[in-house]
């Protein structure tokens, strides 16, 4: 209590030009203040209904389990790289974590090799199969396939430890993979390397696992395809890609920090049908109006909110413009103004439209002009542009959860 006491009473005492602004510094401190005690707690209550209680908490949760693993394609190309990644990835995690500190296990490994004198010096392999993780595995066995080709079978790795990685529970999931060659048995980049990073994606998503990774400088890096594929292993994934340039700690800990601190994507994108308002535009005082090339005639534009649980807020239509029928600027006259115009251009603001009442929809009107001057006959277009507006959805929501007293 002491903070409100100090802290915003003397916010509260002084004198302010602009109250909105001083209101919204006060929620702000409140809301920092809060936060910091609320970090602290060391438990949670559990849900009624015994599932999985939301897991949306702040980065600075301490709780927070991450399990991040540091693969590399153990070819011979990547030998005189490895040091220098190994030694950037350990200053990266050490800077990421202390940005981000929370329970963090890293595994470093090699696809089917390892690199003295650095962090890698246990293949994936080895971890899976002495770990006792019973796991299929997508990556060639030991004895079919070049020797050279699956020490960069950088796809179907990260597919074999998203399904079969000793994951803790609860942990965020990370991979990070380091390579300078395409992804399925490295060069020529074919119709394998695409299906093997399909598979990988499927696999990652499966089981919430997020990969970013490094193309290093090399023939892959110069090949589209294969960085196509670098991207699309990342973006898909919730991950990351760093292409084309030798690894640097600054860079590596941008990555690294992306992987031990928001792996879990905790915050998401909602995937949402296509909602907007109903536009429509009526003009002519009589059905035998006409529009003529030198005219003034007032239009009303209307947005409806057709909807029954869905108000958009703050609606606007930023700017009107009226184009000839191939989308092209209309004609200008002598004097420099065009043939034909709309007054006013925009902004056009309709505030809020509220959702349906009475099962009717709720509908706001605006007027504007349109002039001509010596048009040229034929079809125009009137462009309705940057219609912005906010939807909030009205819902009602019930939660519940347990909590045990003991006795005093």
């Amino acid at each position: 209590m002491e903070f409100y006491k100090e802290s915003l009473s003397a916010m509260l005492d002084e004198k302010h030009p602009n109250p909105r602004k001083k209101c919204h510094q006060i929620m702000q401190k409140v809301d920092e203040h809060v936060a910091r005690k609320c970090g602290q707690k060391q438990k949670h209550l559990q849900p009624c209904d015994e599932r999985e209680p939301c897991d949306c908490t702040p980065c600075g949760d301490h709780q927070r389990l991450a399990d991040l693993v540091v693969l590399i394609d153990t070819s011979g190309s990547m030998s005189g790289k490895a040091a220098a990644v190994s030694a950037a990835a350990e200053q990266a995690i050490q800077a990421a974590f202390e940005r981000c500190p929370n329970h963090l296990r890293v595994t470093w490994l090699g696809i089917e090799g390892s690199f003295a004198g650095t962090q890698f010096t246990e293949t994936y392999r080895d971890y899976l199969t002495h770990g006792g993780a019973p796991c299929a595995f997508a990556a060639s066995t030991t004895n079919s396939g070049s020797a050279q080709g699956q020490m960069e079978e950088g796809a179907d790795a990260i597919n074999d430890l998203s399904r079969c990685f000793d994951w803790r529970e609860g942990a965020c999931r990370s991979i990070f993979y380091i390579s300078d060659e395409a992804l399925d048995q490295g060069d020529p980049q074919n119709a394998s390397d695409t299906l093997a990073t399909s598979n990988a994606i499927a696999a990652a998503q499966a089981n919430q696992v997020s990969v970013f990774l490094h193309l290093a400088p090399g023939s892959g890096a110069s090949n589209p395809a294969t960085v196509q594929n670098y991207h699309d292993l990342a973006a898909q994934t919730g991950g990351a890609a760093f292409i084309g340039n030798p690894p640097t700690v600054e860079e590596y800990t941008t990555l690294l920090t992306e992987a031990i601190c928001n792996a879990c994507k905790r915050c998401k994108a909602v995937k949402l049908p296509e909602i907007k308002p109903c536009m429509s535009i009526a003009w002519g005082d009589s059905k035998c109006d006409h529009m003529e090339t030198d005219d003034v005639e007032i239009l009303c534009i209307t947005l409806c909110n057709c909807y029954t649980n869905i108000d958009f807020t703050n609606v606007m239509i930023n700017y009107l413009q009226v184009v000839d029928a191939a989308g092209n600027a209309v004609p200008y006259l002598p004097d420099g103004t065009p043939s034909v115009m709309v007054v006013p251009i925009g902004p056009i603001c309709f505030g809020d439209i509220t959702h349906c009442h009475d099962n009717q929809p709720t509908c706001k009107s605006r007027e504007f002009v349109l002039y001509t001057r010596g048009a040229r006959a034929g079809k125009y277009q009137l462009k309705l542009g940057a219609v912005c507006f906010g939807v909030t959805i009205n819902q009602i929501l019930n939660e519940c959860f347990e909590f045990d007293l003991c006795k005093s």
